[in-house]
């Protein structure tokens, strides 16, 4: 029987959005988090936009904002959320506001955080690539910022250069090959950071970057393939991108890195849930299917993952099967 979010007490609810959005699961994060005070609707709004959700998140904060007492000073929080939103919905002139608002706010992390997304959303390449490197030096782990730091270093070249030289080249492959170690299964950085620089007018180092990825020895099978689709959909030739055997190659080579992996986990069963941070990729699946039992099977909260416990220490996760993640969800656990 499925467990819709009417049925999990807000404080639960709450803990669970802060476990998936410290993974990166914006979206759902979003999905299960209550709405039953102003700080609920604030903190909503913020996840609407790390998100890129702008719909969602403009609702959320406008209420907030309509709300708010006259004779009161805005929220500068609040006031940044919105800015950000608005210009990802595509509002003119929306980047001069969020400066503005920027202004407002000390320089930290989640400040610089909130601006790289919002200027990515609209092609701003080197506002948005400088900010994701002030994020990502104050702390901030998500993997997009890595990507639009990577689309900066490529597409944003010095007055008079020609286009990106060979050490931004492999700085920026180096960056995006970071973001795919960290990267779910359903997430693509390599296509992210080339989406990002055709949205700047820079479809030129998009290819030299796609075609230098899916070359590249030094980075692993998959990440090669990712660059190779990229290029592919770029309109690159083939036989350019990979001298050295083609994609089946690549391919039978992360099918036997695959298959070593799943060895690895067959090999033991013995509990590692006490103290884990969840499992990441399908070498989690064996462990997974095989130490935690199913207490409610997908959805939960409307969620498309299914809630485990731990025989053995009683600790609840949350699995994602589609995206391969599980992830522990006891208070306290």
């Amino acid at each position: 029987m499925s467990q819709s979010p009417d049925d999990i007490p807000s404080d639960l609810r709450r803990h669970w959005s802060r476990a998936l959005a410290g993974a990166g699961l914006f979206d759902e994060s979003l999905q299960v988090h209550p709405a039953q005070t102003p700080a609920d609707t604030l903190r909503r709004g913020e996840l609407a936009v790390l998100a890129l959700d702008h719909a969602t998140a403009l609702r959320e904060l406008k209420e907030l904002d309509g709300d708010r007492d006259p004779g009161l000073a805005p929220d500068p929080w609040l006031e940044l959320l919105l800015r950000a939103a608005k210009v990802m919905s595509g509002e003119p002139d929306g980047m001069l506001a969020l400066r503005t608002a920027r202004t407002e706010m000390p320089a930290e992390a989640t400040v610089h955080w909130v601006v790289a997304l919002a200027a990515q959303s609209v092609g701003a390449l080197a506002e948005a690539g400088e900010a994701a490197a002030a994020a990502r030096a104050g702390g901030s782990r998500d993997p997009r910022l890595l990507a639009i730091e990577a689309a900066a270093v490529v597409g944003v070249s010095p007055e008079g250069a020609e286009g990106p030289g060979p050490d931004d080249v492999r700085r920026a492959l180096e960056l995006v090959g970071k973001a795919q170690h960290v990267a779910l299964a359903d997430e693509d950085p390599a296509a992210f950071a080339a989406d990002l620089l055709v949205k700047a007018g820079r479809p030129d180092a998009a290819g030299r970057l796609a075609m230098a990825g899916a070359g590249e020895r030094s980075l692993p099978p998959e990440g090669r393939q990712k660059w190779h689709a990229v290029a592919r959909g770029l309109g690159a030739s083939g036989r350019r991108l990979t001298p050295t055997g083609g994609i089946n190659v690549v391919r039978a080579l992360t099918g036997r890195r695959e298959a070593a992996r799943r060895r690895e986990v067959e090999r033991s069963l013995v509990c590692r849930c006490y103290g884990s941070t969840g499992w990441l990729g399908p070498a989690r699946q064996h462990y997974v299917d095989n130490h935690l039992t199913v207490v409610v099977p997908e959805p939960v909260a409307g969620l498309s993952a299914r809630l485990l416990r731990c025989p053995a220490t009683a600790i609840l996760f949350l699995d994602f099967p589609a995206r391969q993640i599980t992830l522990p969800v006891s208070i306290g656990g």
